[in-house]
């Protein structure tokens, strides 16, 4: 009797594992037309044809692939739209990635004035390889960005150029993230942006909680009337491996502003940014508010200038420096008025006798200090890749003792779901950069055979 059970239940533990696969084999293939992204390729400088697919990439609820032509100009003439203030193209509201191939996308000059690119929420906007250039965000106190503007949605660069775009009072003359907003720029270049107006953020404004990732990414020459020559933040930002080069505002931070967020520098460059209103500018490199958090570890500060204090770092909230390279920057280098101490141990201060009057103003613990330029002793580790283990059954095998044994006898004929699999392990695995036997691992099992069997 318990033999007769004990069948029973595998019998019908049996037919549910094949009820369960059949409704997934049907599924995927009578699922809608639009299982994966489309992709689109426009002809080279067809401004048109770019807006027409970045409209039906907003309305076709699949995530989109946009390929512009090699090494061509977009110019953008006329206003798309102005619902966060003019922009070129349409605000992106879903999941589009553009390949650029180094071509460029460029206001006219002699157009009205706009930015290029607007992300809203649930979009998620990627640029690879792209040149954003010349948009021009006008006046306006609420909103900014003259290249990118993302409200509340998310943005990731990959070796892109943003060049020469302007921002008036709502600043970040070349990116303006919102208060929600998520952002990664990676590899690239944001050079030469302003903002003119009373504002900040000449490369960069960053508002709210949203995290903004920057790595191996150059900011040089930008500049903003207020704060924050490159960066101003009033959120969390991690700069790794990039560098702040020849920045200058008019106030305080001529390369970074933090005025409340939660800011990492590690092992990057910040060298030749400075402020320049007479006799006021703080913090030629970085100016840090009493709400501002700074953590900087193997980071490089020369040449920096302030014109009243701070040559390289002016701080009144909560910072520490470490295993960092201090050197040649204007009198006084590191002033601190927070009220705590700011611990500045393990740096060196261009000389074996550690930092001297000039490089120091207020309650700064900097013993021990290096006598050489000894940045961080611990690289920093490359993001990671979370195992996946995939088992794509209803393949069949006209022998399945040979394929459970591994032997190499017999041979494997894949169904239509398997054909299917193969399309999203494409989509899904190996063009997110998995590599089969490193970090995912395919199983295949005939589904038809006994539990006993395929376990």
């Amino acid at each position: 009797m318990l033999k007769k059970s004990l069948a029973k239940i595998k019998k019908g533990l049996y037919l549910k594992i094949c009820l369960i696969f059949s409704l997934l084999f049907f599924s995927c293939l009578f699922a809608p037309k639009h299982i994966f992204a489309e992709t689109f390729n426009i002809a080279p400088n067809d401004v048109n044809d770019l807006i027409s697919k970045l409209i039906i990439s907003n309305n076709n609820n699949t995530p989109d692939v946009i390929n512009l032509s090699t090494n061509s100009t977009y110019l953008l003439t006329t206003i798309n739209n102005s619902s966060y203030l003019p922009t070129g193209l349409p605000i992106i509201t879903s999941e589009i990635t553009i390949n650029g191939n180094n071509a460029e996308i460029i206001r006219d000059s002699n157009s009205n004035q706009f930015r290029i690119f607007a992300v809203k929420s649930p979009g998620n906007l990627i640029l690879n390889n792209l040149k954003i250039i010349a948009g021009y965000c006008p006046d306006d106190a609420l909103y900014g960005g003259g290249g990118i503007f993302n409200l509340d949605g998310q943005l990731i660069l990959n070796n892109v150029s943003i060049l020469n775009n302007t921002a008036l009072t709502g600043g970040g003359g070349g990116i303006w993230i919102g208060y929600e907003a998520i952002a990664s720029i990676n590899n690239s270049v944001v050079s030469n942006n302003s903002v003119i107006g009373d504002s900040s953020g000449g490369a960069l404004l960053k508002r709210g909680n949203g995290t903004v990732d920057i790595y191996k990414t150059t900011f040089s020459d930008n500049y903003a009337q207020n704060n924050g020559g490159a960066i101003y933040t009033q959120g969390p930002i991690n700069l790794i491996e990039s560098k702040l080069l020849n920045n200058s505002s008019r106030n305080h931070g001529g390369g970074f502003f933090n005025y409340n967020g939660n800011v990492k520098i590690i092992d990057s460059e910040l060298s030749g940014n400075k402020v320049t209103f007479p006799n006021f500018g703080l913090g030629g490199a970085i100016a840090n508010e009493t709400s501002g958090t700074i953590s900087i570890v193997g980071s490089t500060f020369s040449n920096n200038t302030a014109t009243n204090n701070g040559g390289f770092f002016f701080n009144r909230g909560k910072a520490e420096i470490s295993y960092s390279c201090i050197s040649s920057n204007s009198s006084k280098g590191l002033v601190n008025e927070s009220g705590n101490p700011l611990s500045a141990i393990n740096n060196y201060w261009g000389s074996v006798a550690g930092p001297s009057t000039d490089d120091i103003l207020g309650d700064i613990i900097f013993n021990p200090f290096n006598t050489t330029c000894a940045l961080s002793p611990t690289p920093t580790p490359e993001p990671t890749k979370i195992p996946v283990v995939v088992l794509p059954g209803l393949g069949g095998s006209w022998n399945t003792a040979a394929m459970i044994s591994g032997g190499t006898s017999g041979s494997w004929k894949k169904t239509p779901f398997v054909k299917v699999y193969d399309n999203l392990k494409a989509t899904f695995l190996t063009s997110a950069g998995y590599t089969e036997g490193d970090n995912y691992f395919e199983f295949y099992y005939d589904w038809r055979q006994p539990l006993t069997t395929l376990a």
